[in-house]
Order: structure tokens, then C-alpha cells, then sequence
């Protein structure tokens, strides 16, 4: 699995990243987990802070949706909801199929690709092999914003961003999986 102790130097190199403008937006209280550091006497002398495995994909998440042109502050607050909690494919579920997510990952790649989608402020998950059924996604979160417009939608392929930061590791983004979802990889 993932190792779960990160600085913020091997984030930085990871995603691609200065570390002091992350640094900069754990200060701004948009990293979940990490909390605004009111100073530097904050943190324990000699001692470099430590990041989650989950706090690693909330940020590479983030710089992605950012790069897809939304605003920082709101790229984190959906990267954190993917990366700090669980989720059921609701595609899935309709079918009668219990398709669970773990935190910070996708789902496992038996169901293909996780792709998230964002709009008016809500985001949700779909899997799917070839290409994911947008439309039901974008009634879906068009459902639960309660928008009567036809508001944008960004998708992102949340898998390739997993793949992306384990490959930097260096690990077997397949193999991580599998190790998190040994039902799953049986078969």
C-alpha cells in the first residue's frame, strides 16, 4: 500500500509543486487534515511535518481540478470530499450493485476508470469501462444542487491522477489497488 508519511518537500516533488505555495494553501485552511498554522513556532522544532496518503491525493486532486480552470479554494473542497471519505457509485447502486470507494482512492479497476464530476458546488463519483455515462452523472449532481440550469459540469479521470502519483512513488498503481480491495481483485 501507500506510505502514509509524506513531507512536504516529497509532496512538492510528487505533484509538481513549489512547496511553499502548498504551504501557502494549508495556511489558507483549504487542506483538510492539515489545519491553518496560526505561525512557525506552531510546529514541534527539528521536526518536519507529516502528510497522509490521503492529504498527498487531496492535493494532487486539487492542482488538477485547478488546472482545469477552477478556482483553488473550491478545487480543494472537492479534492478533500474524494480523498477524506468513502463513496458508493450511484450508477452502480441504481443497478442494483453495491460498488463502494475507499477514501483517497479510486474504485477498484474491475469497475474501470473513477471519474468525478463537479458542478454547483456538489461532485460525485462514477467507474466505468470506455466512456463513463456522463448524462446520468450530470443528472445526478444537477439533481442534488437542486440547479435548474444547465449549469457547466468538469469531469476529471480520478484514476489517471492515482496512476500519475503512485508512478512517482514508484508503485503499481493496479497493485495498490488490488491491495485495497482484495474482494475485488479475486475476480
Amino acid at each position: 500500500m501507500i506510505e502514509n508519511h509524506f513531507t512536504l518537500e516529497r509532496i512538492g516533488e510528487i505533484v509538481g509543486k513549489n512547496p511553499a505555495t502548498i504551504r501557502t494553501h494549508i495556511n489558507r485552511g483549504y487542506v483538510v487534515g492539515q489545519g491553518p498554522r496560526k505561525s512557525s513556532s506552531d510546529k514541534d522544532k527539528g521536526k518536519h511535518e507529516r502528510f497522509s496518503a490521503n492529504s498527498l491525493m487531496e492535493i494532487a486532486l486539487a492542482y488538477r481540478i485547478e488546472a482545469s480552470g477552477i478556482g483553488v479554494k473550491e478545487a480543494f473542497a472537492y479534492a478533500a470530499e474524494f480523498a477524506h471519505t468513502g463513496a458508493m457509485d450511484f450508477t452502480a447502486a441504481g443497478q442494483g450493485k453495491e460498488v463502494r470507494r475507499l477514501p483517497g482512492l479510486p474504485y477498484h479497476l474491475k469497475h474501470g476508470h473513477t471519474y468525478m464530476g463537479m458542478m454547483a458546488g456538489r461532485s460525485a463519483e462514477i467507474s466505468g469501462t470506455g466512456n463513463p455515462d456522463l448524462n446520468s452523472l450530470f443528472y445526478h449532481l444537477r439533481t442534488v444542487s437542486q440547479s435548474r440550469t444547465s449549469e457547466p459540469m468538469l469531469v476529471i479521470d480520478v484514476t489517471e491522477v492515482f496512476a500519475e502519483v503512485c508512478a512517482k512513488l514508484p508503485l503499481d498503481y493496479r497493485s495498490v489497488l488490488d491491495a485495497a480491495y482484495p474482494e475485488e481483485a479475486k475476480g
